[in-house]
């Protein structure tokens, strides 16, 4: 049986898709299954990702209609047949060693692999993701876990690439929301921490994370006021789960948390809404005000007054205000 099974959602990546599949095909390590998700492409994906598959043996297709990347990952997941998992994008590409160096440091069911990436881009050079200590590890029922999480700014971490993970962690169904279209990814990383008894970092960076000049990116694309909080929420109560499972001290850490994590998403939404979304996006800050009050500290200090609109019941102020300062948190 495999190793590992590699999960690939595919939807209209035609021009991408050789180069990654040909990036899993050369790893040194030659022990996986690679399960392709087509998620009802319009395009060619389908077709390459039968031609790969008929080549190699290791590799299986599913065909299916367009539903998102949150169902294609979770079909992919109910498929695998191997004891660990681990995603690749299908306009990303990894480098031959990238199997082998995360599967070195996976050697049990409750122990999660945080792998480096770069960032690659058009128009300016690649950036390294992480700077991350090689080998270095946690236990994460032991003392030094908030300390270790914080340092290693491991929660702000919510790629589901770059990364081992045991199915054992996923076997009682944790699986990505599908009901909502932003932040889904996060909130999967963060519940599989929750579940894991053990971290190990790979400081390689071996996954490359290409920013596509067609993607729109998550400040252009309309995301629905609803859809945001919903995402806050949930993010929101993870943090609480991941203060009190870690024991975390570090102040400015959980500020800058509940900040990224979940508040954020709120003043998102608020700078996004129309005239119809802006009761419930009021109605979402206002019921976090604790929250907001004691720990909201975004990048610029004028954000902060978006959510005090609110709380003073000034919430058509925040159309004009947005409008006026930018959209930029």
């Amino acid at each position: 049986m495999a190793t590992v099974s590699i999960i690939v959602p595919v939807y209209n990546v035609a021009e991408y898709l050789p180069r990654c599949i040909e990036s899993i095909i050369h790893q040194t390590e030659e022990s996986w299954e690679l399960i392709l998700v087509d998620d009802g492409s319009s395009d060619e994906s389908g077709k390459i990702c039968d031609n790969y598959a008929f080549r190699d043996s290791r590799i299986r297709v599913i065909h299916k209609s367009n539903e998102g990347v949150s169902i294609a990952r979770n079909l992919g997941v109910s498929m695998a047949k191997a004891d660990k998992i681990c995603f690749i994008d299908s306009d990303d590409w990894v480098e031959s060693h990238y199997l082998s160096d995360l599967l070195f440091y996976a050697k049990d069911d409750s122990t999660i692999v945080y792998g480096n990436l770069v960032h690659d881009y058009e128009n300016k050079p690649s950036a390294i993701g992480c700077s991350y200590k090689d080998g270095e590890w946690c236990d994460l029922d032991g003392k030094n876990a908030g300390h270790f999480v914080s340092s290693n700014r491991i929660a702000g971490n919510g790629y589901p690439v770059a990364k081992i993970f045991p199915k054992k962690i996923l076997a009682n169904g944790l699986r990505f929301n599908s009901s909502i279209s932003l932040h889904e990814d996060h909130i999967f990383v963060l519940s599989c921490l929750l579940k894991a008894k053990r971290i190990v970092l790979s400081s390689t960076p071996n996954y490359h994370y290409v920013h596509r000049p067609d993607n729109n990116s998550l400040s252009r694309k309309r995301h629905t006021a609803k859809n945001m909080i919903i995402a806050s929420t949930e993010l929101i109560k993870l943090v609480e789960a991941l203060i009190a499972r870690f024991s975390m001290t570090d102040a400015s850490y959980i500020r800058k948390l509940y900040t990224m994590l979940g508040l954020n998403q709120l003043v998102w939404a608020a700078l996004r809404a129309d005239k119809s979304e802006l009761r419930i996006v009021g109605d979402a800050i206002r019921s976090q005000k604790q929250l907001f009050l004691k720990y909201y500290s975004p990048n610029h200090s004028y954000v902060k007054l978006i959510p005090c609109l609110f709380f003073f019941r000034l919430d058509k102020l925040v159309l004009w205000k947005s409008q006026l300062l930018g959209k930029h948190i």
